[in-house]
């Protein structure tokens, strides 16, 4: 077997594993929130996982997703350049990059706090697709979009030559945006006041390296009342 024979084989097995692993991970998260019980805040007994779902609300200054420009609490962008090696074809990720702040999460009367960290990570999330798009041209890329990918060592110009397609997807947590979050709740003190919430105390959603908070707005998951 040929040197680029095992170099194409190694790419493909790759990208199936890369693709298995995500839809996976959106499969174990669904399933984790689906044996937890919908419960209002003030319902969660101590130590015992649940679920709430309501709208997001900020906590802090909100982000500014990437590519719509639009308000969220958390975003995911990726850029992928399309590749083709002899008669297989594929995307390969370039770019990932992702942040996420403190939000609120409200239906009706009830509140509840979620502080999702990064490092070390205490929650999994999986958020449904907003925007894809795709170009072989440099001129339809924004200055941001360039100016990401420069800071990341791509180089546009000569990738484009090349392949002529990027294909760039974003997904986010707006704000307003229902949402379903999974885990363990606890009273704390508040750090500033939250407009509208008078309590100097509140619900929030906890979580740790160990045993992670989740944060979904998949349609299955707001549709899913958990077990009962």
């Amino acid at each position: 077997m040929s040197l680029e024979i095992v170099i194409i084989l190694g790419v493909v097995v790759l990208l199936v594993l890369g693709l298995q692993y995500f839809n996976n991970k959106k499969l174990n998260l669904l399933r984790a929130l689906s044996k937890l019980e919908l419960k209002a805040p003030h319902q969660f007994k101590a130590n015992t996982p649940a679920k709430f779902s309501g709208r997001v609300e900020q906590y802090q200054e909100p982000l500014k997703a990437p590519l719509s420009k639009r308000a969220c609490v958390a975003y995911r962008f990726k850029v992928e350049q399309y590749v083709k090696v002899g008669k297989n074809e594929y995307w390969r990720t370039l770019v990932e990059t992702s942040e996420i702040r403190p939000f609120v999460v409200t239906c009706k009367t009830d509140t509840l706090l979620v502080i999702p960290k990064k490092t070390p990570k205490n929650y999994e999330s999986y958020f449904v697709s907003e925007k894809t798009l795709s170009s072989g041209i440099l001129e339809d890329f924004k200055p941001e979009l360039k100016y990401m990918l420069l800071r990341e060592g791509i180089n546009l110009e000569k990738i484009l030559i090349k392949s002529k397609t990027l294909r760039y997807t974003e997904r986010i947590l707006e704000l307003g945006e229902k949402v379903v979050v999974g885990g363990v709740v606890k009273q704390t003190t508040l750090e500033k006041p939250i407009e509208g919430y008078k309590y100097s105390k509140i619900a929030t959603l906890t979580g740790s390296e160990a045993k992670k908070m989740i944060i979904t707005n998949h349609k299955k998951a707001l549709n899913d009342k958990g077990k009962t």
